[in-house]
């Protein structure tokens, strides 16, 4: 991946990406191609109408629930070695009308 000041090999390091489709500061289709480069296992939370900050500060917003328990289900699967994590990954964060995960394990 390309980054300011150089190109880090990511190889095999699992990956999550949260990204906001009404992101004003990075567009949605920029986090959408790094998560298309990015080596498995990666999986990408979509988060529908949402913008750049409001699902990681202390404001409430509808969004907290999905990225705190995909964010736990993540870290129990790649952290702490759950086999039941990565199932809990995509059905907690596939809700309707709120969130899609797209995963390649």
């Amino acid at each position: 991946l390309s980054f300011p000041g150089g190109e880090y090999d990511l190889s095999g390091v699992p990956f999550l990406a949260i990204h906001g489709t009404s992101d004003p500061l990075v567009p949605y289709r920029l986090g959408k191609a790094t998560y298309e480069e990015a080596s498995t296992p990666k999986h990408f939370l979509t988060l529908e109408k949402a913008g750049h900050l409001e699902a990681y500060t202390n404001t409430p917003s509808r969004y907290d629930d999905v990225v705190t328990a995909a964010t736990i289900d993540f870290w129990d699967a790649y952290l702490g070695g759950d086999s039941d994590a990565p199932q809990r990954l995509r059905s907690d964060g596939n809700i309707s009308g709120l969130s899609t995960l797209e995963s390649a394990p």
